[in-house]
């Protein structure tokens, strides 16, 4: 079964980090998707380049959100 959880990508950005703020006073389970590891949430990122599609779909077929 797949895990119900939020990716964030691009996540470690002023935007991205909002967002990961606004996920976690909701508790719903996220993840960050970026090039550098979010200040704010490091325990839940992720580093890849989105650019690159086989990484991107790897990383987001864990997930139903």
């Amino acid at each position: 079964m797949m895990e119900e959880k939020v990716t964030i990508i691009g996540g470690s950005g002023f935007i991205g980090s909002s967002l990961a703020k606004k996920l976690e006073r909701q508790q719903i389970d996220f993840e960050i998707l970026d090039l550098n590891i979010s200040a704010g949430f490091p325990e839940v990122s992720t580093i890849a380049d989105i650019r690159n599609k086989s990484v991107l779909l790897e990383v987001l077929k864990k997930h139903t959100v």
